[in-house]
């Protein structure tokens, strides 16, 4: 199998990771207890259950590299990500995660938003993976965090995904909840009544620069199909802030797929 990035804009993708479904707490949370895979070797993902054997079968499997600074220029999202948010910080067994409240108990369509070719893509949840599950020119990062998005049903549709990086400075975004993250073996949940989402597209400069390619979950089921944006500008924590994060975390990174070509689109 191989992969090219002539169609560089690369097209609806992914999910990745913590399993984001509907609780009965109109939350959107991660699944707890013992799964049936683990990071020690993802190649064999496809063969644990028939359920997942796109994992190994896939043509449009996430994560990918990505070549420096040729970046997308179609599929442009636009963001309207000016309200803070409420929801449940816990920890997916690797890292934070945190699954946003219902507007009015009812759908996410009041939760920060984006909109990408007359669609608009609701925040769900997000989620980190240490260390980053893409790489830029076979260069990955200390970390990364994704953005899940969806309809206002919430059904996922596409994933931001801004690589993490270390800094001089505090990411102003991360401090918001850092000192309140479960240990990975915690099964605790943390109640955040404001969280300002915004701080993450503007530490990550707004996505002006970005690649969008159609892709997967990067954990099993492997469900392709949905869409991917990953921010070219890295979001920076400082060294305690990183520390700490790497702390409440463990290793979870898939390592880049291959993508046959015909499987990209415009």
């Amino acid at each position: 199998m191989f992969w090219s990035i002539s169609l560089l804009a690369l097209a609806p993708a992914v999910l990745a990771c913590p399993d984001h479904t509907r609780s009965s707490r109109s939350l959107v949370s991660r699944a707890t207890g013992a799964k049936d895979w683990n990071y020690t070797d993802p190649s064999s993902w496809g063969s644990i259950k028939p359920e997942y054997a796109i994992c190994s079968s896939g043509t449009m499997q996430s994560p990918i590299d990505l070549p420096a600074n040729n970046f997308s220029n179609t599929h442009a999202p636009t963001f309207k990500y000016s309200a803070t948010v409420a929801g449940e910080l816990t920890n997916w067994g690797y890292g934070p995660s945190f699954a946003l409240n219902e507007t009015n108990g009812k759908d996410y369509s009041g939760n920060p938003s984006f909109t990408a070719d007359g669609t608009t893509y609701y925040l769900i949840a997000w989620h980190t993976h240490t260390p980053s599950e893409h790489e830029i020119s076979g260069t990955s990062y200390p970390a990364e965090l994704h953005l899940v998005h969806g309809t206002s049903s919430g059904t996922v549709a596409g994933v931001i995904g801004i690589p993490l990086t270390a800094s001089s400075i505090s990411s102003p975004f991360f401090e918001q909840f850092l000192g309140s993250v479960p240990s990975t073996t915690s099964e605790s949940h943390v109640e955040l009544d404001e969280v300002y989402m915004g701080l993450a597209l503007c530490e990550a400069g707004n996505l002006e620069s970005y690649w969008t390619y159609k892709g997967s979950l990067t954990t099993p089921a492997c469900t392709e199909g949905l869409r991917w944006w990953v921010s070219g500008t890295p979001m920076g924590l400082s060294k305690r802030q990183m520390s700490k994060l790497k702390g409440v975390s463990g290793f979870s990174s898939r390592g880049v797929q291959k993508i046959i070509a015909q499987a990209l689109s415009v």
